[in-house]
């Protein structure tokens, strides 16, 4: 979307965590949670076509009104005024929408974007490019999507995006052992044990947090 050259001001989306929506320095507030689910629904695949029937299911867990149809319809018609250049970021396209922006617009795009160039780097040889990209990637997560709140099928895609963002959290303590950091990375370690994946993952990294520790114990006496 060019929004500069169209007299609006580039609007910038974070999904991962609370749903915030800026145009240039102004934060847009949406009118509820039918409108943020459809908002969310889209960017969560950018630039693909969602119908209005799988918007329903996005929105209501089940059982949706009769009106299910007429209010998407609706909430997009009141996201298309509250976002400048609204036409061109939700696009109506056969049967559906879809949204149309850059990559550089959305921190879910940017997410995706710095694993890739992590993965590059760790190819090229540059493990320290990818702790560097691999931390700017975690650094954009500020929780679940839509806080948790956003119904079963925002719910499954979080499932999803958690999983990546742990294996990034595994990449990245993997390559700061590798380089000797093993008393920094008690922190990430515990975070990555807590988390509610699957138990093969959990006990690999349990197993890692316990070999870790010591070090770790050992250079808290040493500069003691």
């Amino acid at each position: 979307m060019e929004a500069a050259m169209s007299g609006y001001s580039p609007i910038h989306v974070n999904i991962l965590g609370p749903l915030e929506c800026w145009a240039g320095e102004t934060q847009i507030r949406l009118s509820g949670p039918l409108q943020e689910r459809i908002l969310v629904s889209l960017l969560l695949v950018p630039g693909k076509v969602l119908s209005v029937a799988r918007l329903v299911d996005a929105c209501w867990d089940e059982s949706p009104p009769a009106t299910a149809s007429h209010q998407i319809r609706k909430a997009v018609a009141s996201l298309r005024k509250l976002i400048p250049g609204g036409r061109e970021v939700i696009v109506t396209d056969g049967p559906g929408y879809r949204a149309l922006i850059g990559p550089d617009q959305l921190d879910l795009t940017a997410f995706f974007g710095l694993l890739d160039e992590a993965r590059n780097a760790i190819d090229a040889g540059l493990p320290d490019d990818a702790v560097a990209r691999l931390q700017a990637a975690l650094d954009l997560w500020r929780g679940p999507v839509l806080t948790g709140t956003g119904g079963a099928v925002i719910d499954a895609a979080t499932v999803a995006l958690e999983d990546r963002r742990l294996a990034a959290l595994e990449l990245i303590i993997d390559l700061r052992l590798a380089r000797g950091e093993s008393s920094a990375l008690v922190g990430d370690l515990r975070e990555y044990v807590t988390a509610p994946v699957g138990r093969p993952r959990r006990l690999r990294s349990t197993s890692v947090y316990v070999l870790c520790w010591p070090r770790s114990w050992e250079s808290i006496r040493a500069t003691s």
